[in-house]
């Protein structure tokens, strides 16, 4: 797959960016990994954070990366899906830099999110970001893990996980992310600024970081699946998405520095806008933020900027070609989960 944006202007841009996110955050945390930064970071949302700031201070120099290995062993051990992901990921990229302490802590938060990554595989009913997340977390767990046990919450006998089981568990979810896909020809959570990126940062991590081939070549369909839909309802002139979308966040409706611009800016296809200048800080008058909260949407784009993207180069042609007035028509499904209006 061509790529618009040379993997090494890439990872130059991601490092910059991650200096700049040291820099900003490095007086944010105590000796002992406590946030004592602006807004208080207390409930099951904030427990994350900790890993995606670590993402950032592991990528840099000895004093950078013991910092980030504290702050992973800081990390609260609340239950949330993005932990487990997120701890199976650095092991991925930083095992080399983890030490003993940190990298038997984030194979505790993947334990402990076992059960549920299991639970969740057996109900995938098509491509959405959590749908992705849990084929990453079992494809890198396979490669990252030997053998281990995980109690079910329910109180049923322990299972035991190998390295074989948990591939085919990320194989399975992968096979019902594409049956989704030969139904219709969007995803079933379609042309989110805010979730869609997840989806495509998660399939992008397996094709790229996995071993199994199996696994990878269904995660580069996929992959590809991905950017087609995003250039279908790309407004080159506008530089934005456009048309009807499946799920937004409060940073979707209301934030220039969505997920997606950020991605978008990262690969050059934002014009001169640089992530730097969306978040570190905000342009003054050009971006707003949720509850002018900087900081937790700083340390999700560590997360999500650390996959490396690959933009085919057909697709970008033709959507920069693109003439108007335009329109599209897709097919979508979606099966009823979320909240239902009653008025």
């Amino acid at each position: 797959m061509n790529s618009y944006l040379p993997l090494k202007t890439q990872i130059q841009r991601r490092t910059e960016l991650y200096s700049i996110h040291r820099e900003t955050h490095r007086e944010n945390f105590s000796s002992e990994g406590a946030w004592i930064g602006p807004f208080a970071r207390d409930n099951v949302a904030h427990s994350r954070e900790w890993l995606w700031h670590a993402i950032a201070f592991l990528d840099g120099d000895k004093q950078d990366a013991a910092l980030g290995n504290t702050l992973i062993t800081a990390t609260p051990n609340m239950p949330n899906h993005f932990n487990s992901l997120t701890a199976a990921q650095i092991l991925l990229h930083y095992h080399d830099v983890v030490t003993d302490q940190a990298r038997n802590y984030l194979i505790r938060l993947m334990n402990d999110g076992m059960a549920e990554s299991v639970d969740f595989s057996l109900a995938i009913t098509g491509v959405n970001n959590f749908s992705a997340m849990r084929a990453l977390f079992f494809a890198t767990a396979s490669q990252v893990l030997d053998l281990y046990e995980v109690p079910y919450i329910h109180k049923s006998i322990p299972e035991v996980y190998n390295r074989y089981r948990l591939r085919q568990f990320g194989r399975n979810v992968l096979v019902l992310m594409e049956k989704q896909l030969e139904r219709t020809r969007l995803a079933e959570e379609y042309n989110t600024t805010n979730y869609s990126p997840i989806t495509l940062m998660a399939i992008s991590e397996i094709s790229r970081w996995i071993q199994d081939k199996q696994s990878v070549d269904a995660a580069a369909r996929i992959e590809r699946r991905l950017w087609e839909e995003w250039f279908a309802f790309y407004h080159p002139r506008l530089r934005q998405q456009s048309g009807p979308h499946a799920r937004a966040n409060l940073c979707d409706t209301v934030a220039h520095a969505s997920n997606w611009k950020t991605v978008w800016a990262l690969l050059g296809l934002d014009g001169e806008t640089r992530v730097q200048d969306l978040l570190y800080p905000p342009q003054r008058g050009g971006v707003m933020l949720p509850a002018g909260d900087a900081s937790g949407q700083q340390c999700e784009v560590c997360w999500l900027l650390r996959a490396e993207y690959r933009v085919p180069q057909d697709l970008l042609e033709a959507a920069m070609a693109r003439t108007f007035p335009y329109s599209m028509q897709a097919t979508y499904e979606w099966q009823g989960q979320g909240f239902q209006r009653k008025d």
